[in-house]
């Protein structure tokens, strides 16, 4: 076989091999197919925030009103804020979301702290906006000194707002995927068979009624298993705290809460509310989609290399024998 041929045999091959590759990641990119999300802030440039639910567009504030949104490529970034002054941090919020009751729900999002310091609320939801202790239906993830805490308020009745708290802190500057999912049809805090079909295990700790999952951009999710619930009369805090009623009025704030110092200092992407509990795999699914959003170079430079290697395996191919 003479040089033109082997060149053009060589070129051929690297073609094949290139468009699999571009197949497989068209592929990948097609991202989950899963039931849309409640809510889903996408923090695209030129957007308000790229909901897909109605009543959903999220406002910049900070403690003097309204001020420009922060959103920079594909993410909310309030690295700028200052946490020992309310006044000049910003964060987003939304108000009146006809959440409804829920008695499941999914949240995840991506997280890049850039301090780690105190208490930092990373997303928040409710009808009362102080979020205090004992505040009834409402949802609240926050870091406390970099490690995952999850908060949720049942019914009034319970008067105990209950916690949980993960055992490792996030890593400064290195983004990270977060996810809490719930399920209140559950009368104690470890016997949902919703959250054990889940997890796909029998185990205790696979039906515990919160499921808390975390990973990054290498790592698949891990996951840390907590029974949550609350109750003044039961002392082992057994109870369930059953289905959170948000009603037609219900907020949402993601990096800070308007009557509450806990501001976030970092970036958040890819903010996600189901009103279901998701499997372990379907998580680790949204982990990925979000992933796959941002082209590789290696993906960047095949894209680009492949015309011209079509370009030049045409010109061989038109090009007369020896």
């Amino acid at each position: 076989m003479n040089t033109k041929n082997l060149l053009r045999d060589t070129l051929f091959r690297v073609c094949t091999v290139s468009a699999i590759l571009l197949s497989s990641c068209a592929a990948v990119q097609a991202g989950v197919t899963l039931t849309e999300p409640l809510y889903h802030y996408l923090f695209q440039d030129g957007s308000n925030s790229g909901t897909t639910a109605p009543n959903g567009a999220m406002a910049t504030y900070n403690a003097s009103g309204v001020k420009p949104d922060q959103y920079s490529n594909g993410a909310l970034d309030l690295s700028g804020n200052i946490r020992s002054n309310n006044y000049t941090s910003r964060w987003t919020g939304s108000s009146e979301n006809n959440i409804g009751s829920l008695n499941q729900f999914t949240i995840t999002l991506w997280v890049n702290a850039a301090d780690l310091n105190g208490y930092q609320t990373l997303i928040a939801l409710g009808s009362d906006d102080d979020f205090g202790a004992g505040s009834a239906n409402s949802v609240t993830l926050r870091l406390v000194s970099g490690k995952i805490q999850a908060t949720i308020g049942g019914a009034p009745s319970g008067n105990t707002t209950t916690l949980f708290n993960s055992s490792d802190a996030l890593t400064t500057g290195e983004w990270a995927f977060i996810a809490i999912s719930y399920d209140g049809t559950s009368s104690g805090t470890y016997d949902s068979i919703v959250q054990a079909a889940a997890t796909g295990g029998s185990a205790q700790e696979n039906k515990a009624n919160l499921q808390v999952y975390r990973g990054n951009t290498d790592a698949a999710t891990s996951t840390e298993r907590k029974g949550i619930g609350y109750g003044k009369a039961d002392p082992n805090w057994q109870v369930s705290p059953g289905t959170l009623d948000f009603g037609t009025n219900a907020s949402i704030y993601l990096g800070n809460l308007p009557a509450n110092g806990t501001i976030f200092v970092g970036q958040l992407a890819d903010v996600r509310i189901y009103n279901s509990v998701l499997s372990s795999s379907d998580i680790d699914s949204i982990r990925m989609d979000y992933i796959n959003q941002i082209p590789e170079p290696s993906s960047v430079a095949l894209l680009v290399t492949l015309p011209g290697l079509v370009l030049l395996l045409r010109t061989f191919k038109r090009a007369p024998r020896a």
